[in-house]
């Protein structure tokens, strides 16, 4: 199985929240804190489960993301 990885920057109050939900999908991704200041975050996946990672990613945007992201 070929893993992948994406860095995002995430509302810093929903990486717990978001941590949860992606245990919800059972080996869809797993959820590391880069910065918890920052908000930045890597998803580690499978790489044939990308088109269902970037649909709930979609999905959930507006209740993750974290505007300009200020540093």
């Amino acid at each position: 199985m070929h893993l992948q990885e994406i860095y995002l920057f995430v509302d810093r109050r929903r990486i717990g929240w978001l941590r949860f939900l992606l245990e919800g999908y059972e080996g869809l991704a797993s959820l590391s804190t880069v910065s918890r200041e920052t908000g930045l975050v890597r998803l580690c996946f499978p790489g044939q489960r990308d088109k269902e990672l970037w649909g709930l990613l979609s999905d959930i945007s507006q209740i993750i993301s974290c505007g300009s992201c200020k540093t």
